[in-house]
């Protein structure tokens, strides 16, 4: 009776270590999905401040053009 038992009680201990080890690795998934979803953000952030320098290059340009061409008229 008590081997059954032991056995029975080892059973569950092993039970008990796969199931820790399957939330583990859920524990593990979620931060590399946390880490992921940070990259992605951060990669969004970077095009976003990108898109707006060329946005502002691509104004300020186009401010430069139309001043030399008040400019221009200006002088004639």
């Amino acid at each position: 009776f008590l081997q059954s038992h032991v056995n029975e009680c080892v059973d569950d201990a092993a039970v008990l270590q796969v199931l820790l080890l399957l939330l583990l690795l859920l524990l593990l998934l979620l931060l590399l999905l946390l880490l992921l979803l940070l990259l992605l953000l951060l990669l969004l952030l970077l095009l976003v401040i990108v898109f707006m320098i060329i946005v502002m290059i691509v104004i300020f340009l186009v401010l430069a053009t139309t001043i030399d061409i008040v400019f221009d008229v200006v002088d004639v």
